[in-house]
């Protein structure tokens, strides 16, 4: 039993580290999604927000979370629906540290299953008041 509750805790610890990382080829600098969005002309990936974070949002996302529920996943669905699978889409979620968030993977999992490859998740260091609002980058 006892070995049962140590092999329980290693699992835990390593689902922690395992979870907060992404390849480096998935993941957009908040600065360059703010030149992209700031652009007069030019393609602009589709933004959604897939977590929970409603009070600063970034420009034109689309609400589409918290995906660490039930109904945020259906909200994500729901928001796929209008966008085709070779447009480029970009993710957020900005409640804390991509490492830590809670609302990402499940997203990233939903996008794979329905086969949208051109994704990418912002890589939010602190939360979306540090790496966006505080930087002056473009919100609603």
């Amino acid at each position: 039993m006892k070995n049962l509750f140590y092999i329980l805790v290693a699992a835990l610890f390593l689902s922690f580290i395992i979870e907060g990382t992404y390849p480096a080829d998935k993941l957009m600098d908040p600065a360059l999604l703010a030149k992209t969005l700031n652009k007069k002309s030019g393609k602009k990936p589709i933004v959604l927000n897939v977590g929970s974070v409603e009070d600063i949002v970034i420009k034109t996302a689309i609400p589409a979370g918290p995906c660490s529920i039930k109904q945020g996943i259906a909200k994500l669905n729901t928001a796929l629906t209008t966008i085709k699978k070779d447009q480029e889409i970009v993710i957020y979620c900005g409640c804390c540290a991509l490492e830590h968030c809670m609302n990402i993977q499940p997203a990233v999992d939903v996008l794979n299953a329905q086969g949208y490859k051109k994704y990418k998740i912002l890589n939010i260091k602190e939360s979306i008041v540090q790496d966006w609002k505080a930087k002056g980058y473009p919100i609603k």
